[in-house]
């Protein structure tokens, strides 16, 4: 996930500060914690929800955009 995400930031020429949320497919904890360092994001730019219903395969990103906008971030 992260050198996806990093090929992408460089493509466009972004940094960590670029990126408003990042709402990664919520699999693992440690992954996205360690895709957020990699890619110098506060954890507050990192939308994670996988404490709430763990890994939801498919609708892991959809649920993750539905609690974000709930939220109104």
């Amino acid at each position: 996930m992260a050198s996806v995400t990093e090929k992408i930031m460089k493509k466009y020429d972004f940094t960590g500060k670029d990126i408003k949320f990042l709402i990664p497919h919520q699999a693992n904890y440690r992954i996205i914690d360690a895709v957020a360092k990699k890619l110098k994001l506060d954890k507050n730019q990192v939308i994670i929800n996988i404490e709430k219903y763990g890994n939801t395969t498919a609708a892991s990103i959809p649920l993750a955009l539905s609690e974000a906008n709930m939220e109104k971030k």
